[in-house]
């Protein structure tokens, strides 16, 4: 089968599926909120709220619906696009959404740069030196700093650079500079983690039989590491890259929340903390339909880099 072929055939799966697994997702996020303990009407007006007043709220909030008929109601307004709305603000679930999702992309963009720039220089050095003392040191220390939680790294961050030093903004948007910490607080434990991916793949493809052959013939270790070997070693750097970037889009919880950052990640937390399950279900099922599609994006990707994945899917 010709490479175009192939390639649009995979595609097509991966669209035909597409619809299944959001549709999975969305029930089991449904299920999960609906099971969450406590009575949202009681939680909006307080327990000392009368009980006519409560069943009136649970009326216009749809609680007294069977659990299958909001289900129903709640599929049938996703394939038609209506994510609901908002018990908070009464505002349409998708418009509170799609206005904070920019914040989002700005920062796991900046995240995944900051991380791709510091992570293959410090790679490419360390497999350049295999053995060598700067390799062990590199290694380990990307070993460590892989291991350092969000939650962790943003706090120091600011008491480093925000308080002591004043160079940048603690928290908000508005400042030209406001992106750097919370992306630097993603971009760190991200680039050591791509930092020990790149190098165990230069060790394996610098090992293999045909470098040999070019090193033989006279190449120099530079362009056998820029030519031949990282472009091999590249392929499995972009699946974790595409991961990694689905992550960012929809892990940055503690971040965006650390930095008060306006972003969806720091709207699901507004939405738990008032107890607003529409909003909170259809900003869940925006991360999971975000990660899907990063997923099909890098899975297509992956095709077009490597004809061997476009042959497997297409037999």
């Amino acid at each position: 089968m010709p490479p175009g072929d192939s390639s649009l055939t995979l595609l097509l799966r991966r669209l035909a599926l597409l619809p299944f697994l959001a549709l999975a997702a969305a029930s089991l996020v449904f299920l999960l909120v609906n099971a969450i303990p406590g009575d949202p009407a009681v939680v909006r007006l307080g327990e000392s709220a009368a009980p006519a007043d409560l069943a009136v709220l649970r009326h216009s909030l749809g609680l007294d619906l069977p659990l299958a008929s909001r289900y129903a109601k709640f599929v049938g307004g996703l394939v038609t696009g209506d994510f609901g709305f908002s018990w908070h603000s009464q505002r349409p679930n998708l418009d509170l959404i799609l206005e904070r999702f920019p914040a989002t992309v700005e920062l796991a963009a900046c995240a995944l740069v900051m991380a791709l720039a510091l992570s293959f220089p410090v790679a490419l050095g360390a497999a350049a030196r295999r053995g060598s003392l700067t390799d062990r040191l590199v290694r380990s220390g990307a070993s460590g700093v892989a291991a350092l939680p969000t939650y962790a790294l943003g706090p120091v961050l600011v008491l480093l650079f925000a308080v002591n030093f004043g160079w940048f903004p603690v928290s908000g948007r508005r400042d030209p500079f406001s992106w750097l910490l919370p992306a630097l607080t993603l971009a760190i434990p991200l680039s050591a983690t791509l930092v020990r991916l790149i190098r165990a793949n230069l060790e394996d493809e610098l090992l293999a039989p045909y470098l040999a052959a070019a090193r033989a013939r006279g190449l120099s270790p530079a362009r056998l590491l820029a030519k031949h070997a990282l472009s091999n070693a590249a392929l499995p750097v972009v699946t974790m890259i595409g991961l990694q970037l689905g992550s960012l889009l929809t892990g940055a919880l503690v971040t965006e929340t650390l930095f008060a950052w306006p972003g969806i990640g720091r709207l699901l937390i507004e939405s738990i903390r008032r107890r607003d399950d529409p909003l909170l279900v259809a900003t869940v099922f925006f991360f999971a339909l975000v990660y899907l599609v990063v997923n099909l994006g890098v899975d297509l990707l992956y095709g077009m880099l490597d004809p061997r994945v476009r042959m497997e899917d297409s037999r």
